[in-house]
């Protein structure tokens, strides 16, 4: 093939897979990146050069034919590309300000106003740094807020944890106060049925029943105790989950779990 073909026929550069990648339009004409780029600055002159056919960004694209032939090594394994989801095309830039790839025709709308960067030009050594700065910051960004859902995550299970832990203990006592108030309505069945007559035997149950009708403070008090204190524990990690931004939707789901 020609030199001349290997070239830009506006600019007269070599094509690459930077800023003069060979672009294909929809008349069959190729030109640079940089050359069709300049020309869709300009409504005037959104023409061919050589047709003079109008240019419309749908349907640019990536001319991989005249870019292979630079050598075997700048080939590209089409079956591994990423296609643009909106128009089927090619994805070789990248929205900075968005963190989305985008193919030629995406270069307007939306993005039109937009920082723009070559996919190739983020993998050069000095390439665009300043892109690759705001990408590096994104994906900081990215993981610190992954760490804070992890703990957020954290915090929750071990709040669950101090729920049913809470729910474990509540129910053990619960069993202890039924036996008791089970041994109650049997001292009040016998103390009622106690025979008036009095023997050691009797003189024996009455104080045992005596005995019983005072609940017993200390481990009654101490229960109470714990109910409390482990409460108010739950009740402070539920607050501090409510106070943190992360974790504001999880806690309204607990929420909406809880109080249906």
């Amino acid at each position: 093939m020609a030199a001349s073909l290997l070239e830009c026929e506006i600019c007269a550069e070599e094509f690459d897979e930077n800023n003069h990648k060979p672009l294909f339009l929809p008349c069959g004409h190729t030109y640079c990146y940089t050359c069709i780029s300049s020309l869709l600055k300009n409504p005037q002159s959104r023409l061919c050069p050589k047709c003079r056919k109008e240019i419309s960004v749908h349907g640019i694209q990536v001319n991989y034919v005249l870019m292979n032939t630079k050598g075997e090594s700048s080939k590209r394994p089409l079956e591994l590309e990423t296609l643009c989801p909106h128009h089927g095309s090619d994805v070789d830039y990248i929205c900075v300000e968005c963190h989305e790839l985008l193919c030629f025709t995406c270069l307007e709308g939306i993005h039109a106003e937009h920082q723009i960067s070559l996919i190739d030009d983020l993998l050069l050594k000095n390439g665009d740094v300043d892109s690759r700065t705001k990408i590096q910051t994104a994906l900081q960004g990215k993981l610190e807020q992954l760490n804070n859902m992890a703990s957020v995550f954290s915090k929750t299970l071990k709040f669950i944890d101090e729920l049913i832990k809470l729910k474990t203990n509540i129910g053990g006592w619960n069993n202890f106060v039924d036996a008791q108030i089970n041994s109650t309505k049997e001292d009040l069945r016998a103390w009622v049925n106690l025979p008036t007559c009095v023997d050691d035997n009797k003189r024996i149950k009455c104080k045992e029943i005596i005995g019983r009708v005072k609940l017993e403070p200390t481990e009654n008090e101490f229960m109470l105790q714990e109910i409390h204190k482990k409460f108010n524990a739950a009740s402070k990690e539920w607050d501090s989950l409510k106070g943190n931004g992360e974790a504001s939707m999880l806690v309204s789901g607990c929420e909406k779990f809880i109080n249906p």
